[in-house]
């Protein structure tokens, strides 16, 4: 089946604010040209990354075991793109963002805080 938009996945380290040596590994889902950043919660070394591949440098153990969670992370990823793909689900970065991560971010529309506010009218008067 032919896709009707552009899709692409890639590993970057972003600096650390307290430490320039070091860095976190981030996924960056780019679905329209809309992007969504995801962090893998791992700190690295600069100088242990390559920034064309996408992996940590190197076949120590540390360097297999981040490598490994990268690739675990690019299969979800994909996992989840097909999917909506196959489902004809509305496919964006945001949506794959929210199925790896596990987590919705919240939204606050005019409408939802006057839904809210007529179920609960007397807690913001008293």
């Amino acid at each position: 089946m032919k896709s009707d938009h552009t899709f692409s996945v890639m590993f970057y380290l972003k600096a650390s604010k307290q430490e320039e040596c070091s860095g976190y590994i981030f996924a960056r889902v780019t679905v329209n040209g809309k992007r969504a950043e995801i962090s893998l919660k791992r700190k690295v070394a600069r100088d242990n990354w390559n920034g064309e591949k996408g992996y940590l440098k190197g076949n120590r153990e540390e360097a297999r075991v981040i490598n490994k969670h990268i690739d675990d992370t690019r299969n979800r990823i994909y996992d989840h793109y097909h999917r909506m793909e196959r489902e004809g689900a509305f496919v964006s970065a945001k949506a794959i963002k929210e199925l790896v991560t596990g987590k919705k971010e919240r939204e606050h529309t005019l409408m939802k805080l006057v839904s809210d506010h007529n179920q609960n009218p007397g807690g913001l008067l008293s």
